[in-house]
């Protein structure tokens, strides 16, 4: 992902593909450490820092990609905490190579302070592969989930790089998940940091955070 405008833009209307978006009846969920956003982090290959400078143009990253195996079919997405499913939308991404690939945001928010964007990237162009990625989402605008609630299947295209872009707002604001994740989803994210592959340019999973 290139930029929270990138996301926000998609998540109230602008879209190519498909929108649902609800910007009343908000949760108030207590904000609690985040558990590991997927069932099997062994479905995981590779992994790419929050914060890396000039990940798109002058941006910085604005999540932790979480790349999985290409030679898997998909892969169950879960949630990493409590709250409710405030939008969820799509949009082809401009900033991918091709360009065009699908994006799909779900956003749960935790409460007016906190939210939480899985932002599925599954590698594809083609149109059946973006219907079954559509038709693949668990949850629906408005279902409040607990930690672990089945969210989505990521489907895995042809062009490379199918992964899960996870990004947390604090007040509007991105943050490093990681750094706001329990002792045991930090564990799992430091055992993917050795994976080879992964870009961590100064061997933070929040770059300039240690």
């Amino acid at each position: 992902m290139r930029k929270n405008s990138l996301i926000l833009a998609a998540s109230c209307g602008l879209t190519l593909l498909f929108a649902r978006c609800n910007t009343g009846g908000l949760s108030n969920f207590a904000f609690l450490p985040l558990e590991f956003p997927f069932s099997s982090a062994g479905d995981i290959v590779r992994i790419a820092a929050y914060g890396i400078p000039n990940w798109s143009g002058s941006e910085p990253h604005n999540g932790i990609d979480l790349v999985v195996d290409e030679h898997l079919t998909s892969v169950r997405i879960t949630s990493p905490t409590a709250g409710k499913v405030t939008a969820i939308s799509t949009q082809e991404n401009p900033y991918s190579e091709p360009s065009g690939q699908l994006l799909v945001t779900i956003a749960i928010r935790i409460n007016n302070e906190w939210i939480v964007y899985l932002v599925l990237e599954p590698g594809t162009v083609d149109p059946t592969l973006k219907t079954a990625q559509l038709a693949a989402i668990l949850v629906s605008e408005g279902q409040d989930v607990e930690v672990g609630t089945p969210v989505a299947d990521l489907m895995i295209g042809t062009l490379g790089y199918p992964h899960l872009h996870y990004m947390v707002e604090h007040n509007g604001e991105a943050v490093c998940a990681y750094a706001h994740s329990s002792d045991a989803a930090k564990a799992t994210f430091v055992s993917l940091s050795d994976l080879p592959g992964s870009n961590l340019p100064d061997g933070n999973i929040c770059y300039g955070q240690p």
